[in-house]
């Protein structure tokens, strides 16, 4: 009789689970050692992940894949070199997921310490787009999309002697990959009667270069401590916004488009700046830093669609819309002044004072229709910002502080050119201001309060010269907003061995716009509440209970959004991001090598209505739950190991279901130091 054979999906899946009970079971029949100190250790670490659902939306969700996964977690490294110099080692690198890092330093205290390192982390996000009942797939590309972010660095401190400090800095950032956006493309919803929604799902595709070089120098005395900085930051952005329109097809008489907006820029800015702290006498420190900041760049645009693929080119027949070139540069004075003044025991008085200037000018052709038209846009500012802070504590069991924030900023905005011409000579002033006072009351041995509250208003005015009064934004000439906030924060210790958190946060702000065609209007209404409660218990010196809750109520309302009638009628609804978590655990001292740990969480988020008839349906309607159950057992004082295992189920009724899952995920570490 054949023996049955097993199918690669299968072994893989059996892989998932053995390999982290193996390593287990190894490590457990390891030796136990003698009990000293370790500096240094490596965690290993190997995953197994069972997924039955959209793999997009868990590695959006998790940020790692549905594989089997593994590598060093950790790892740690000191020795002592020569001379007093002593050497440091910190990696971690986990196999196919993107995630690895690597920092040597050398060091020799008061002398030198110089450190050179590396990382990259890869980043998943989720390509799908909104989802429209009785419609074909929407998604003309494999959603499952990664960004990589990489960091190289090196730097170098010197300190000749107690009081210099001198430092040389080096980082090369980089970003390159795929990244989901909600700038979606139009597609045809009914093939009856060719109804146009921006729902085809885009892309970014992006490459990304930043250089940076600093050079800093500190001096620090008694009295006096003085410091300077030169910066040089060179970007270069190789990026691309690509869609598909018309994917689904319908009686448009037209054929399926790829749209792809190319966008390069090349930067470069200078900063330098300096600061001075003086110690006039044992109750006044005044501080003063200026700054000095150019920027200059370069920047081009193009739009090409054609019938080949997300890569459109000329060459291939694509064809081109439209094309932008400018150059634009960036002048940026600041100056600041400050003090700590301490007049009686229990009083600190905090003033300071902050001027800035901007200036900023871009020039650019606009090629539309093989017509190139020239652009100008100049821009300068002034703010000046003044600020006085008071704490005292001269109340028992209290302490009172408070804060006055002014700022005042007016510029001048010209603009000039355009697909249709603009001719527009904009001043416009802003007046800021916010209070806030706050306390923290010791009420008792076992509980504490803090209280804050502040109000913020904001008043813009503009004065616009131009023959555009329609135009947006030029019809505006005044708007202000106002926010409201308070917010508490009670720590209460019930019993000995019982504690809790709570906390209270209000905010409301709107908006309200003054212009030449229209009537006050209120532009925008925001409520914003958040709610949270922990609780921790010490049942038994082995075992510790703990749990949390919080809610999230956060509405935005705008004229556009009181037209609604029903749910069949409404075009726009109002922007709502309510949530509730919750989340119950324990940890258990089993004994002097063993302990155990749970916790059960869930995630539910209603703000989801299904207006797919009339517009685009924004909003959530999830519900996600997890539960995990995880051992770690001493094996020696030098070796341990952990094994987890968590469930998770996401499900998520806004996108009919295409970005449910759930998961069985099995974990096992094993530490040694040595």
């Amino acid at each position: 009789m054949k023996k049955p054979v097993t199918s690669p999906r299968s072994t893989g899946k059996w892989l998932r689970w053995i390999t982290p009970l193996a390593l287990s079971a190894s490590f457990l029949a390891a030796e136990e050692s003698a009990d000293t100190e370790y500096k240094n250790y490596i965690v290993f670490g190997v995953t197994g992940i069972d997924l039955d659902g959209s793999d997009a939306a868990w590695q959006a969700r998790t940020n790692r894949t549905a594989d089997l996964q593994g590598g060093i977690e950790s790892l740690h490294f000191e020795t002592d070199v020569r001379d007093g110099w002593t050497f440091n080692l910190d990696a971690r690198g986990m196999i196919d997921e993107g995630d690895y890092s690597l920092e040597a330093t050398f060091e020799k205290f008061g002398v030198n310490r110089t450190t050179i390192g590396f990382e990259t982390q890869r980043y998943w996000s989720d390509g799908n787009s909104v989802a429209i009942p009785n419609n074909d797939a929407l998604v003309p590309f494999d959603p499952k999309l990664h960004l990589d972010r990489s960091k190289f660095y090196i730097e170098s401190v010197f300190t000749p002697d107690e009081e210099m400090t001198y430092t040389f800095r080096y980082t090369l950032r980089e970003r390159e990959g795929k990244k989901a956006t909600t700038h979606w493309n139009y597609a045809t919803i009914n093939n009856d009667s060719g109804e146009r929604r921006k729902i085809s799902p885009s892309f970014w595709d992006l490459d990304e270069t930043h250089h940076t070089l600093e050079v800093e120098v500190q001096r620090d005395t008694e009295a006096t401590d003085w410091g300077a900085a030169l910066r040089w930051d060179h970007v270069e952005l190789d990026n691309a916004l690509r869609s598909v329109e018309y994917p689904v097809g319908g009686n448009t008489g037209r054929s399926t488009t790829f749209v792809a907006q190319e966008e390069d820029m090349e930067t470069d800015s200078f900063t330098g700046h300096a600061s001075v702290q003086h110690k006039v006498s044992e109750m006044l420190t005044v501080n003063a830093a200026g700054m000095v900041s150019y920027l200059d760049g370069d920047v081009s645009t193009i739009r090409l669609e054609g019938d080949s693929g997300f890569y459109p080119t000329l060459a291939s027949g694509a064809s081109l819309e439209h094309e932008v070139d400018a150059d634009f540069d960036l002048t940026q004075y600041a100056f600041t002044l400050s003090a700590l003044y301490q007049p009686a025991e229990d009083w600190i008085v905090t003033p300071s004072l902050r001027f800035e200037r901007t200036e900023q000018d871009a020039d650019g052709i606009v090629d539309l229709t093989d017509d190139p038209e020239p652009t100008e846009t100049e821009d300068y500012y002034d703010v000046i910002t003044a600020e006085l802070g008071a704490r005292y504590t001269g109340c028992q069991n209290w302490t009172l502080y408070s804060s006055l924030l002014g700022s005042q900023t007016s510029g001048n905005l010209e603009e000039f050119g355009g697909s249709s011409y603009i001719e527009r000579d904009t001043d416009y002033e802003r007046n800021k201001a916010k209070l806030t006072v706050g306390a923290n009351w010791n009420a008792h041995r076992t509980v504490t309060v803090a209280f804050q509250a502040y109000h913020q208003w904001t008043d813009n005015q503009y004065d616009h010269i131009t023959t555009d009064l329609d135009r947006y934004p030029a019809y505006i000439t005044h708007q202000t907003r106002a926010t409201n906030d308070f917010n508490v924060r009670v720590n209460w210790r019930i019993l000995p061995n019982l504690t809790s958190v709570s906390r209270v946060d209000l905010q409301k702000s709107k908006i309200e716009s003054d212009s030449k065609v229209t009537e006050k209007t209120e532009s925008s209404e925001q409520e914003r509440y958040f709610l949270s409660q922990s609780l921790t218990y010490m049942a038994t010196q082995r075992l510790t209970l703990f749990g949390s809750l919080n809610y999230v109520q956060d509405k935005l309302t705008t004229p556009a959004s009181d037209h609604y009638e029903s749910v069949s009628s409404y075009v726009i609804a109002d922007s709502e991001m309510d949530y509730f978590t919750a989340q119950i655990g324990a940890h258990f001292a089993y004994n002097e090598s063993t302990d155990f740990s749970a916790s059960v969480s869930t995630l539910t988020s209603d703000n989801y209505t299904s207006n797919s008839a009339t517009t685009v349906p924004y909003g959530n309607d999830l519900d996600e739950y997890s539960l995990s159950f995880g051992v770690t057992k001493r094996l020696a004082a030098n070796k341990k190991i952990m094994l987890e295992y968590t469930y998770l189920d996401h499900e998520d009724d806004a996108t009919a279901g295409d970005s449910d899952y759930s998961a069985h995920m099995l974990s096992a570490k094993y530490e040694y130091r040595f």
